[in-house]
């Protein structure tokens, strides 16, 4: 099977994905991945990463001449269709890594028409389509608010060295050193409880948010992820 693509994930720095809604675009700061438009926030990494392997490894499982098409056979395709989705990766200096473009289902199973804008014709020079079987137009196909990222923060439990919980009425401080077990150092100083500190810490790293559509005379609740 012929593979289109041949990148390292690591190497995208900007990522665009264009449906019916409009165009998505991502963008690469340092380890972590940005929407840049429509909005601006942090993106889903699992996501990104989901994309960026999926296109590397995408393959052409069968190769077919436009014009050995009839229009109607075509049509079928739904490339020509405005509303089709078209993904871009490009990777420093504006250098493009892949581009493609997604159409309607084929008839093998999971498989889906795509085309490879400037794509080398074939030797008539005629446009080239394909098939491929690959999961991209379902992801690509997401809306653009689903690719913010869920997670409240992104750390790991054991980078965590200080911590602080604070209310109105003061705050209880926490702190360890690496491989060591948690101290308490506000408002008094002793052994704190490392599994009371972790589970706190665990609840507050698993915890996913969505953005708050509740108008301001909606009762708010406590998160149920948090131990009380």
């Amino acid at each position: 099977m012929n593979r289109p693509f041949a990148f390292a994930p690591a190497d995208a720095v900007d990522i665009s994905i264009t449906t019916k809604d409009g165009t998505l675009k991502l963008q690469r700061k340092g380890d972590s991945w940005q929407a840049q438009a429509p909005y601006q926030d942090r993106a889903n990494p699992e996501w990104v990463a989901q994309l960026l392997n999926s296109l590397n490894g995408l393959e052409w499982r069968e190769t077919v001449s436009r014009k050995d098409m009839s229009k109607e056979d075509y049509k079928r395709t739904g490339l020509g269709n405005p509303a089709a989705l078209e993904v871009s990766v490009l990777g420093e200096g504006g250098k493009e890594l892949a581009r493609c473009r997604f159409g309607g289902k084929a008839p093998y199973e999971e498989s889906f028409y795509a085309a490879q804008p400037g794509e080398k014709p074939d030797k008539k020079g005629d446009e080239l389509l394909h098939v491929t079987k690959s999961t991209l137009p379902a992801l690509l196909s997401k809306n653009a608010e689903d690719w913010r990222d869920i997670k409240l923060v992104r750390l790991q439990p054991d980078t965590i060295h200080r911590f602080v919980l604070s209310a109105g009425t003061g705050a209880i401080e926490f702190t360890r050193e690496k491989g060591k077990p948690w101290q308490l150092i506000k408002p008094i100083q002793t052994a704190a409880s490392d599994e009371r500190v972790n589970a706190i810490l665990a609840a507050v790293l698993n915890m996913d948010v969505k953005l708050n559509t509740a108008s301001d005379g909606e009762a708010k609740t406590a998160n149920p992820a948090l131990p009380s």
